[in-house]
C-alpha cells in the first residue's frame, strides 16, 4: 500500500519547540488492514519517526485492529502519519516498571515514582532530576474532613496503560477516619511519560456511602509536603499585572500564599493582597490591588523548585491552591465554601500536575511548559478525511468540512454553548423550557431560591403548556443532562472538521456526564448506575432508557482510549436490559415509542464498539420487535393513520423516532442484514409525501432531514433529498433557530442531529449550491 493508504493525524501545537510533547489519539484503520498494532509506528510530515507507541483499541470481527491507540512524543506540528513499521528512535528514553509485592514503580529516566498497595499513602516515594520530592508515605495525602488516605489499611493498584512512552496506574482507595470509617472513595490515576519529570495526577472522588441522599462534606483537599527545607522555602507566583503599565511580575514570599477560584473573578487571584508584597502605590483607576495570577503555586529552595497546577482551576470553582512551609495544598473543596452537600453516587475528577525543576529559578514561560506537558488532550486531531475515508462513525455521510460556507456558519452558530465556571456544572447548560415548566408543574425536587418571593403557578389555557408566569428565576435552574446527546454533536464537529477548539467543550461534557449525571451509586436500584433525566441538581430527577445516551461516548472512547468513558457507557447499556426484562418495569416498554426507539440507539452503539453479546441479543430482540410491531404500510399503531401513511403527528416531531431509525440502519451496517435494509426502504417510502402535505397543511416536519438522508443511502433516490428541501427551506426562512440557535444542549443536539448527514448528501448531489453565498457559489 502507499503511504496515503494509511492513517493521518494532525499535531496542532507543541509545547515548546526543543521539547518532545506527549501525544494520545485514537486513529481508525480499514478492515483487515492491520492485524499487529504493534507493528506500527508514527512518522512526522518530513519523514522523522517518532518515540511512539500503538496498541489495538478496537478490534473488527475478524480480529484486525479498528481503532489503534496512539503514544508518542512528537517533536514537530503538522500532519503525522501513522506508519506500517516502527522504526526505532535512537537515544530515546524508555520507562521501565517494577513490581515487587504491593508496590508499582515506574521509571521514566528522570524521575521515579512507587506506587503502594498498603500503608501510610498512596505514594511511596517520588524522585525527579536526581533530587527527593516526596520522601514518604505519610508526604502525600488525599483528605475529606477528618478522613485521609494515611489511615487506609488496603487499596488497590492496577496498569492501565503501559508501553515505552507512556504508562498510567490506578490506585482504588479510601479516605479514612482513624477508627478506619470511609468518608468517600477514590480513584487516583498516576501517568507518567519517557524522559518527563512532572507527574500527572488524576484524582477522582466519589461518594458510594449508602443510606443518606447527602453526605456533608467541608473540605476535600490533596496535600504534599515537599522533600525541601521548610525554613529556607518560598512561593514562587506570578503577579500577572503590575504597576502603571500591567506588566508581569515574579513574586517570591516565605510566608503563606493561597491562590484561589471564586465566584468574584474570572481568574485565579491571591486570597489576601497582602501575599503579592506588592507596595506600589497605585492610581484609583488602576483598579489596585490587582490581585491575579496563574493557575500554579510553587514551592522553591536553593536549586530545587517544585510547581502544583491544576487543570481547569478557574473552570470548577471554588478552588484554593496554598503553599506554607515545605507543603503544597490543593484544596478541591476549600472549607471557607461552606459545607458541600455531595449527593449519593456522585463523583468528580481533578487532574493535577507536579513539575519538578533544578537550577536557577525558572521563569513564567518555563514553568507554564513543564506543568501542562502531561495534559495531551486534545493536543491532536485525526485528519478528517482519514476519518471519511474509514466511515467511522458516518463521517463520510456528513457534510465535508469547507465545502458549504452559508451552512458551516450555520453549523457554528448551532455549536455554539456556553457553560457555567462550576465545580459540578461546567460541561453542562441549563434548559430554559424544563426550568420554566417544572416549578409551575410544583415539582418539589426544583429547590426554590433562598430568599425568592412565592409566585402563583400559572398556565396557559389554549393548549396546556406552561407559562413563565411562575418566574422561573425563584428556583434552581434544571439542567439537561446530555439530553439527545450533544456530547456526540460535539465529538461530530471535531471529527469532521479538525478544528482543535471542540476538544476542550467535548472533555468538559463527557466528563461531566460521567462524573456528575451517571450515578455510580444509589440505594434506590433504579438509579443505581444510571443517568437520570434532566432535573435540578442533576441528579434529582427519575432514570428511564429513553435518556440513556451512549453514542458521544462511544466516539470520545475511540478518540482518547479513556477506560472511564467506557465503563459508564457500558453501565447504562446493561442498565436498558435490566429496565426492559423487570416483570413490572418491562411492562412499560412494549409500544412503537422513544423509550425503544432511544434504548435500541445506545445499545447499537455501545455493542458496536465493546462488541459484548449481551447487547447483540437484547437489539436483536428490539429490532424484531420493532419490524413486527409497525410493520411498514400497515396501520396498528398511532404511528401511522388509517390510510397506511405517517401520521401527521410523527411527521412533526419526528425526532422522537428518529433514533430507531438510526439505530436500524447502523445495525443493517454492522451485520449485513438485508431484512434490516428492506424494512428501512418500506418504512420510509412514505415520507415524502407525508412531508409535503404536512407543509401544505400549514405543519412543520422537524427531524424528517436525516431521515430522507439514510432513505437516500439506501435506494439512491434523489426524491428523498429534494423532499427534504422544504424542511431546509423552512430552517432557512421561517425558523428563529437559522440566524439565533438556542445555546444549550438539547436543542443543539437536536438540530445538528437532523441536518449533518442530510446536508452532506445534498451538497454532493449539488442540491445546496442555490443556497450559498452569491459571492461563494463555485469556490466549495
Amino acid at each position: 500500500m502507499s503511504e496515503t493508504s494509511w492513517p493521518t493525524l494532525i499535531v496542532h501545537q507543541l509545547v515548546a519547540r526543543d521539547q518532545p510533547t506527549p501525544v494520545v489519539l485514537g486513529v481508525p484503520i480499514p478492515r483487515g488492514q492491520v492485524r499487529d498494532a504493534a507493528t506500527l509506528g508514527v512518522i512526522s510530515e518530513d519523514g522523522t519517526p517518532t518515540h511512539s507507541s500503538v496498541r489495538s483499541l478496537v478490534s473488527w470481527p475478524d480480529g484486525s485492529v479498528r481503532w489503534v491507540l496512539v503514544s508518542f512524543l512528537a517533536t514537530r506540528s503538522g500532519r503525522h502519519t501513522v506508519s506500517p513499521q516502527r522504526v526505532a528512535t535512537a537515544g530515546s528514553p524508555v520507562i521501565r516498571v517494577e513490581q515487587p509485592a504491593d508496590q508499582i514503580t515506574l521509571d521514566t529516566g528522570r524521575s521515579k515514582i512507587t506506587l503502594a498497595g498498603d500503608g501510610p499513602g498512596p505514594i511511596a516515594r517520588y524522585e525527579a532530576n536526581g533530587k527527593t520530592i516526596l520522601a514518604q508515605p505519610r508526604d502525600f495525602r488525599l483528605v475529606v474532613d477528618d478522613a485521609d488516605s494515611t489511615h487506609e489499611t488496603v487499596r488497590k493498584l492496577t496498569i492501565l496503560e503501559q508501553n515505552a512512552v507512556r504508562v498510567r496506574v490506578r490506585v482504588e482507595g479510601a479516605h479514612c477516619a482513624a477508627n478506619g470509617k470511609r468518608k468517600l472513595s477514590y480513584r487516583l490515576d498516576v501517568e507518567a511519560w519517557a524522559g518527563v519529570p512532572t507527574l500527572r495526577l488524576d484524582y477522582h472522588f466519589f461518594n458510594l456511602e449508602p443510606g443518606q441522599e447527602y453526605l456533608d462534606v467541608n473540605r476535600i483537599a490533596v496535600e504534599a509536603d515537599i522533600a525541601v527545607d521548610a525554613r529556607l522555602a518560598q512561593r514562587h507566583f506570578l503577579q500577572i499585572y503590575h504597576g502603571e503599565f500591567y506588566e508581569p511580575r515574579e513574586v517570591l514570599n516565605p510566608q503563606t500564599v493561597a491562590i484561589v477560584a471564586d465566584s468574584q473573578r474570572r481568574a485565579a487571584h491571591v486570597e489576601d493582597p497582602a501575599m503579592l508584597l506588592d507596595d506600589t502605590q497605585y492610581a484609583a483607576y488602576l483598579d489596585a490591588p490587582l490581585i491575579e495570577t496563574n493557575e500554579w503555586l510553587g514551592v522553591t529552595e536553593g536549586q530545587s523548585h517544585v510547581y502544583l497546577h491544576m487543570q481547569d482551576f478557574i473552570n470548577m470553582p471554588p478552588k484554593r491552591l496554598a503553599g506554607q512551609g515545605n507543603r503544597l495544598t490543593l484544596d478541591v473543596w476549600p472549607g471557607r465554601a461552606g459545607t458541600l452537600k455531595l449527593q449519593q453516587g456522585r463523583s468528580r475528577r481533578q487532574v493535577m500536575t507536579i513539575a519538578p525543576l533544578l537550577g536557577d529559578r525558572p521563569n513564567a514561560a518555563t514553568i507554564s511548559r513543564a506543568i501542562s506537558v502531561p495534559l495531551w488532550e486534545g493536543r491532536a486531531s485525526v485528519a478528517p478525511e482519514w476519518l471519511s475515508r474509514c466511515g467511522e462513525f458516518e463521517q463520510d455521510k456528513v457534510l465535508t468540512f469547507g465545502k458549504h460556507g452559508r451552512f458551516e456558519r450555520f453549523l457554528s452558530r448551532v455549536v455554539n454553548l456556553s457553560t457555567p465556571a462550576d465545580m459540578f456544572d461546567l460541561g453542562d447548560t441549563p434548559d430554559s423550557g424544563y426550568s420554566t415548566s417544572y416549578p409551575s408543574l410544583g415539582m418539589n425536587r426544583v429547590h426554590r431560591v433562598a430568599g425568592a418571593g412565592d409566585y402563583p403557578r400559572a398556565f396557559d389555557a389554549g393548549n396546556s403548556v406552561l407559562t413563565a408566569w411562575s418566574n422561573p428565576l425563584s428556583y434552581e435552574r434544571v439542567w439537561v443532562n446530555n439530553e439527545y446527546d450533544g456530547i456526540h454533536t460535539i465529538a461530530c464537529e471535531l471529527m469532521r472538521s479538525g478544528q482543535p477548539q471542540r476538544w476542550t467543550l467535548l472533555r468538559w461534557m463527557v466528563r461531566h456526564n460521567i462524573e456528575v449525571d451517571f450515578l455510580h451509586y444509589h440505594d434506590q436500584k433504579w438509579l443505581h448506575r444510571t443517568s437520570p433525566v434532566h432535573s435540578s441538581r442533576h441528579t434529582t430527577s427519575g432514570a428511564y432508557p429513553s435518556h440513556f445516551w451512549t453514542q458521544g461516548l462511544m466516539e470520545y472512547y475511540c478518540l482518547t482510549g479513556d477506560p472511564d468513558v467506557l465503563e459508564v457507557a457500558v453501565a447504562l447499556g446493561e442498565k436498558i436490559i435490566i429496565y426492559f426484562h423487570d416483570p413490572v418495569r418491562g411492562k412499560f416498554y412494549k409500544d412503537f415509542d422513544r423509550e425503544n426507539g432511544w434504548a435500541l440507539l445506545a445499545l447499537v452503539h455501545v455493542y458496536d464498539i465493546s462488541r459484548q453479546p449481551q447487547f447483540e441479543k437484547e437489539i436483536n430482540r428490539l429490532v424484531d420487535f420493532f419490524m413486527n410491531h409497525d410493520p411498514a404500510g400497515k396501520s396498528n399503531t398511532p404511528s401511522f393513520d388509517r390510510a397506511g401513511t405517517w401520521s401527521r403527528s410523527l411527521i412533526t416531531s419526528f425526532y422522537f423516532m428518529l433514533n430507531m431509525v438510526e439505530a436500524i440502519d447502523l445495525y443493517a451496517k454492522i451485520t449485513g442484514r438485508k431484512d434490516l435494509v428492506d424494512y428501512l426502504r418500506r418504512l420510509l417510502s412514505g415520507m415524502p409525501k407525508a412531508i409535503y402535505r404536512n407543509y401544505l397543511e400549514g405543519y412543520p416536519s422537524y427531524s424528517t432531514a436525516a431521515a430522507l438522508a439514510i432513505a437516500f443511502e439506501h435506494t439512491g433516490d434523489i426524491e428523498y433529498l429534494k423532499a427534504g428541501l422544504v424542511r431546509l427551506e423552512d430552517l432557512v426562512n421561517d425558523d428563529s433557530r437559522w440566524l439565533n440557535p438556542v445555546p444549550e444542549i438539547k436543542p443543539m443536539a437536536i438540530v445538528h442531529r437532523e441536518m449533518i448527514r442530510y446536508l452532506g448528501h445534498a451538497q454532493r448531489q449539488g442540491l445546496l449550491d442555490s443556497f450559498e453565498y452569491l459571492n461563494l457559489r463555485g469556490k466549495g
